[in-house]
C-alpha cells in the first residue's frame, strides 16, 4: 500500500458554522479582508494602471486644448463646439479616474514609504509630469478665455453699431406709412 502526501487542506480543522453576531463584525480579528493597500506587489499595478489612464486622458485633453485654441483664433464657432464636446467627454472619464486614485491620494506618503528609493522617484516623477500637463492645459484655457472675451467685446461693439445705424435711418426716415394711396395730392379745386 502506497502512502500518498496529504494536502495542507486536509490537516486544516474544519470550522463550525458561526452565528452572525448582531453587528455583523466578524468575531476573530484575522478574519477581517486584508488591507489592499498593504503590500506593493497588490497595489502598485493598479496605481501604475491609473496613472497611465490619468496621463492617457490629460494628453487627449492638452490636444484638445491646442485644437480649441486654433479654432478660437480663426473663429470657427462650430468647430469649436465639437471639440469642446469632446473635451467634456474627456474630463468626464478624468473625473472617474480621479476617483479611483483616490484611495491612494489619501493615503501617498504612507504608500510611498514603503517603497524602494526607485520606485518612489519613478512615482514623483510621473505625478509632476502630469501636474506640468495640468498647469499647460489650465493656462491654455484662461488665455482661451480672454480670447473669447475679446471676440465676444467686438461682437458687442459691432451689434451696437449695427443698432445705432438703424436709430439713424429710423431718425432720418421719420415714420413713413405705408399705404397703397399717397399721402399728399396735388388737387385743382
Amino acid at each position: 500500500m502506497t502512502h500518498r502526501p496529504q494536502s495542507a487542506l486536509e490537516h486544516t480543522p474544519q470550522r463550525r458554522e458561526r452565528q452572525p453576531m448582531t453587528d455583523n463584525r466578524p468575531q476573530e480579528r484575522n478574519e477581517s479582508p486584508p488591507d489592499p493597500h498593504g503590500d506593493p506587489a497588490r497595489w502598485a499595478p493598479r496605481l501604475e494602471r491609473i496613472l497611465d489612464q490619468q496621463d492617457a486622458l490629460y494628453s487627449e485633453l492638452d490636444e484638445l486644448g491646442q485644437r480649441q485654441s486654433e479654432l478660437i483664433q480663426r473663429g470657427e464657432t462650430e468647430e469649436l463646439l465639437d471639440v469642446l464636446g469632446t473635451r467634456q467627454r474627456v474630463i468626464d472619464q478624468l473625473g472617474a479616474a480621479m476617483e479611483a486614485f483616490q484611495p491612494f491620494g489619501r493615503r501617498w506618503d504612507e504608500l510611498m514609504a514603503s517603497l524602494p528609493e526607485d520606485r518612489r522617484q519613478r512615482y514623483a516623477q510621473r505625478v509632476e509630469e502630469l501636474s506640468g500637463v495640468i498647469r499647460r492645459i489650465a493656462d491654455r484655457d484662461q488665455e482661451d478665455q480672454r480670447a473669447l472675451e475679446r471676440q465676444r467685446a467686438v461682437v458687442a461693439d459691432e451689434m451696437a453699431s449695427v443698432s445705432r445705424g438703424r436709430s439713424a435711418v429710423a431718425a432720418y426716415g421719420g415714420n413713413r406709412r405705408t399705404s397703397d394711396g399717397p399721402t399728399y395730392q396735388d388737387r385743382q379745386a
